[in-house]
């Protein structure tokens, strides 16, 4: 049998108390089940906004949150309220966040396999970052009525959403999209991988 979740995987306001009833943010869980039924997913709000201000503070401006993680409404405006910009991977996740209020340029469409509709999609919402899986987006991107229709300034992809310095040019490509492969550090395995991003030349 499982043993009892750490408090410390739970929000913040987690608490069990005396009778062993587990509460969030004052909200007792039992209540909240018998009130909704099961399953139900239970989120606190205070300590959402706290996490994505950290990651903000931790990681500047372009830090993103991955809707993958949980979307709707709700959730994509909370974190763009704290500072952050939203990783969509699909174009019903770009729906939902530009319903949401999302401006385009706080989105990264961040998906493999990515449609021509979910890429025109992207264009046509001023998505701020796209990053490219492969060459073939690379020419879908590139190919007839695309180049024009490229925002006009900062990369279409680049570090993933670090806002940082453009990584060093490696390679071209021919056409209005220029390549530039980076390394990326990939945090507590000690090695590096390697990445692409384009930019309108």
């Amino acid at each position: 049998m499982a043993g009892a979740i750490p408090l410390h995987l739970l929000p913040d306001s987690a608490s069990v108390g005396p009778d062993g009833r587990a509460s969030i943010g004052g909200c007792d869980l039992v209540d909240l089940a018998d009130e909704y039924g099961t399953p139900l997913f239970v989120y606190d709000e205070d300590h959402l906004r706290s996490r994505c201000r950290e990651a903000v503070a931790a990681f500047g401006d372009g830090v993103a949150y991955a809707s993958k993680a949980f979307l709707c409404g709700a959730m994509a405006r909370l974190a763009y309220e704290e500072g952050m910009c939203l990783d969509v991977a699909t174009g019903g996740e770009l729906y939902v966040a530009r319903h949401a209020g999302v401006p385009g340029d706080r989105l990264v469409l961040h998906g493999n396999n990515k449609s021509d509709s979910e890429l025109a999609m992207a264009l046509d919402e001023g998505v701020g970052r796209i990053v490219v899986d492969s060459f073939d987006e690379l020419d879908r991107l590139d190919g007839p009525g695309r180049p024009d229709r490229l925002p006009a300034s900062g990369p279409v992809a680049d570090h993933a959403g670090s806002g940082g310095p453009h990584p060093r040019v490696r390679g071209h490509r021919p056409g209005r999209l220029q390549v530039r492969l980076h390394g990326v550090v990939r945090p507590g395995r000690g090695g590096r991988g390697t990445g692409h991003g384009v930019r309108r030349r």
